[in-house]
């Protein structure tokens, strides 16, 4: 991108950095010094420069003019010290245009809010502000909320500007028929008995089934670098355990089904374990060991707490904070609600100011209540009706080849491996993205699909996607178990080309978020009546990171990596996509009799095929068939066998 920029005749020196200033907000800025002061290029032409050297997804979202780069003592530009982009340098499009019509001025009042940025015009474009599949649904909603019509995730990213979304409403509100609405998110009496969330009740009900299961238990932990204020942090947890009724609730059965019980706010006291007196070395490992071993052991969840904090002292300047909790009291996107929450109070207890964070509109046991109550009969059914024909004839289980008999019963044992998506792979990945306009999350899909039509020779494959579910503004701020799981259908017959196999995802994924309100365990009745034991299922998620380290770099030295380790696999095979800034990691969990990751074939050759796999830019996307074209280097092919042609044999 520099490289691109410092071609631009009016351009002397340039630097381009990933900003965060809004957690979880990641944008590319550019700044540039210009040749001349009196002729620095405007933000709209070094757009249309910019297009015609580089795809659309490396962009920057703003261009910041600068009489000169800030350096520090040893020369290196000083990236801490470049200044927040303004509104006015922002490149949402080209030139501004101003909202006149009220409905324009609506939604982009609802943009701005949506896509934290103080102004937008009608013909500025949504993913040059940052927007995603994610933040579509959730500018949906407020669509839905405000206007009385419902618009579904594909027609706001199929029409990314205002303008085109205002015709949209407009056409809607002129008679054509829309899609079910749900009621509005209301404060529950806290009387009588709080029903637990669809996925919850799933959960639950493993966990009374097999009572020392810790497949559900999640472990992670964050690091400090520098000085550390214990009390401050103990405050900080202790606010987000009286802000959040999740981390004071348990779930007991009432007639055989789970309910939630409330209770009192409770302080949080930090067990600190000293690890200064062990070899400098160790001590990581043994802070890793201790997590590990408290995350082993099951809880009960008729009893608190369901979330567990302590602290490890590396050094003195060097904390570990580790975390562990059940699978009822959070979700993937919960970890990043959690970790805004805990960066917010921890900087305003440090400087003796108060809680900055406006209380919560809404608590989970509002969210539960709820879903079961607009979850149920003719809205239920409707879509419920969608699924029955989707999965119509599915397939009832992927055939891949293992190396060993399953057990009768799932046993939960699995193994981890991960890798690091090189750049030059990632690199080939967004160029397929913005040549297919696909999103990366699709095209990976994609790549899945053809790893798992090598392997098991099958064309029609049933894939579990993980969605956030946080549509509603009043479930963007809560902790809790809100997510849903979606059924993605793959088409692979008639041999097509990788092009054509994103245009198949693309158009089944869109399709499947257009219908993803019906709860998972209901689906999987309606479809599916009778599960294996043995078996669980083939997913694919996605995971955006969206802890922020360089707020904490700008405060004290803190930096907050974030991991965690498997303690259990729940479903049989998972390839996951973690978002990072250095680039995505790979980890793949599989689900073995052994608890072996190499029982599916992860781990030597194969984990080389999957790397290949991941690169559609050497699977000939117009040419060949994702059958017959070459899928990864030939040293690979052999290395793998027949099962690259999904012939027998076991991996």
């Amino acid at each position: 991108i520099e490289s691109a920029l410092n071609q631009h005749h009016e351009v002397a020196q340039s630097v381009v950095t990933m900003r965060e200033d809004r957690l979880g907000d990641k944008r590319l800025t550019a700044y540039i010094v210009g040749r001349r002061a009196e002729a620095t290029p405007a933000t709209n032409e070094l757009r249309h420069f910019l297009q015609g050297k580089l795809p659309e997804y490396m962009l920057p979202s703003a261009v910041v003019a600068l009489d000169n780069l800030p350096l520090m003592p040893n020369g290196k530009i000083d990236r801490q010290a470049l200044p927040i982009p303004e509104a006015t340098q922002h490149l949402g499009g080209g030139k501004y245009a101003v909202p006149r019509m009220g409905l324009e001025m609506a939604l982009a009042a609802m943009w701005q809010e949506v896509l934290s940025v103080e102004r937008v015009g009608v013909d500025d474009d949504f993913f040059a502000w940052g927007g995603h599949s994610l933040k579509a649904t959730q500018l949906a909603v407020r669509i839905q909320e405000q206007m009385q019509v419902e618009l579904f995730t594909d027609q706001i990213l199929d029409n990314p500007t205002i303008r085109s979304q205002a015709r949209l409403i407009e056409a809607c509100q002129d008679g054509r028929p829309t899609a079910r609405t749900a009621p509005p998110i209301k404060r529950q009496d806290r009387g009588g008995h709080l029903p637990t969330s669809f996925s919850q009740a799933r959960v639950w009900l493993s966990q009374k089934m097999y009572p020392s299961l810790i497949a559900y238990n999640y472990q992670g932990a964050f690091r400090f670098h520098g000085p550390i204020n214990v009390a401050a942090l103990e405050k900080s947890l202790t606010e987000i355990v009286r802000r959040h009724e999740i981390y004071r609730t348990t779930f007991p059965a009432i007639d055989g089904e789970p309910v939630q019980v409330i209770h009192e706010p409770w302080s949080v006291k930090l067990p600190l374990i000293n690890l200064q007196h062990l070899p400098e070395d160790q001590r990581c490992i043994e802070a890793q060991r201790a997590i590990r071993e408290e995350g082993l052991k099951p809880f009960n969840l008729s009893r608190l707490p369901l979330v567990k904090w302590s602290l490890f002292r590396l050094s003195e300047t060097e904390h570990l904070l580790a975390h562990i909790d059940q699978h009822l009291v959070h979700d993937g996107y919960s970890l990043n609600v959690l970790l805004g929450e805990l960066l917010a109070l921890y900087r305003a207890y440090s400087e003796n100011r108060p809680s900055p964070l406006p209380e919560l509109a809404i608590q989970f046991a509002d969210f539960a209540a709820w879903q079961r109550q607009w979850m149920r009969g003719a809205a239920l059914e409707s879509e419920l009706d969608y699924w029955k024909r989707k999965l119509a004839a599915a397939p009832d289980l992927l055939e891949l080849p293992f190396d060993r008999p399953r057990p009768a019963r799932q046993t939960y044992n699995g193994g981890l491996v991960q890798q690091v998506l090189p750049s030059d792979v990632y690199e080939s990945l967004s160029r397929a993205c913005s040549r297919d306009g696909a999103t990366p999350f699709m095209t990976m899909q994609a790549a899945f699909a053809v790893l798992l039509h090598r392997y098991s020779g099958q064309e029609d494959l049933c894939v579990g996607v993980a969605i956030a579910n946080r549509r509603w503004p009043k479930t963007e701020q809560l902790i809790g178990m809100v997510l849903n799981n979606l059924v993605i259908r793959y088409d692979l017959s008639g041999n097509p080309t990788f092009r054509e196999l994103v245009d198949r995802v693309r158009k089944a994924m869109r399709e499947a978020y257009a219908h993803q309100d019906a709860p998972f365990d209901r689906v999987v009745e309606a479809v599916v009546p009778k599960r294996s034991n043995s078996h669980g299922e083939i997913r694919f998620e996605r995971h955006r990171d969206t802890t922020s380290r360089t707020a904490y770099r700008r405060r004290r030295g803190h930096e907050w990596p974030r991991y965690r380790s498997v303690l259990g696999i729940q479903q049989r095979l998972v390839r996951s996509c973690h978002d990072r800034a250095n680039g995505p990691s790979l980890p793949d969990a599989a689900g073995g009799p052994a608890g072996e990751a190499r029982s599916s074939g992860f781990g030597g050759a194969a984990a080389e095929r999957r790397r290949a796999a991941a690169n559609p830019g050497r699977m000939e996307p117009d040419r060949a068939g994702i059958s017959t074209g070459q899928m990864c280097p030939p040293v690979v092919r052999r290395a793998g066998g027949a099962h690259a042609g999904g012939g027998g044999g076991g991996v």
